[in-house]
């Protein structure tokens, strides 16, 4: 949902829903199937759930003009922690206890900032979307979620079309690693 306040700011929100399926096949040495097998790491299962809430703003720098083809927004915001999180999995696994390493959300209230350049040439469109988000802190489980970071580069035209704009492009994205407090 988003709401546009002025022409030069812009807020949403997102609310999340995650549907994770997993399935998992245990084999013996031999390659024979072991059904009666269970796992405290993995099982044959679908979680559903909501993914933290995002608020985000929008706000426009420069706008583009007959004169001037070039917009510049800046985005930033923050993800508000509603999902349910873990306890260490690690931990639990070191202790033979069953656990969950899907989860939805990090628990902690995260930031993350972009910035989005739109450049027109004639009837062309081209743009670039960087984004960063990351957790600076862990959450009472001792979980510190990921940080991201996302380039989008895209190129489009409505090739005359008053409907349709249909684009092309390319997008690079890095997850650095989650971490717990009892990993080295």
């Amino acid at each position: 949902v988003s709401y546009v306040l002025t022409d030069r700011i812009e807020v949403s929100l997102r609310i999340p829903l995650r549907v994770v399926k997993t399935s998992v096949e245990f084999l013996a040495e031999d390659g024979r199937n072991l059904s009666g097998f269970r796992s405290i790491h993995h099982r044959n299962e679908t979680i559903t759930g909501l993914d933290d809430l995002v608020l985000e703003a929008r706000h426009r720098l420069l706008m583009s003009t007959p004169n001037n083809r070039i917009r510049l927004d800046l985005k930033y915001g923050m993800s508000l922690p509603i999902a349910k999180t873990e306890p260490d999995p690690f931990a639990l696994g070191r202790q033979g206890i069953e656990h969950q390493h899907i989860f939805f959300g990090t628990g902690t209230f995260d930031p993350r900032f972009g910035l989005q350049m739109e450049y027109s040439v004639g009837d062309f469109v081209f743009s670039s979307d960087t984004n960063w988000n990351g957790s600076l802190y862990t959450n009472e489980h001792g979980y510190r979620g990921p940080m991201s970071v996302l380039q989008r580069l895209t190129a489009g035209s409505a090739f005359g079309s008053k409907t349709w704009f249909p684009m092309l492009g390319i997008e690079l994205f890095k997850e650095f690693p989650a971490r717990w407090k009892t990993q080295p």
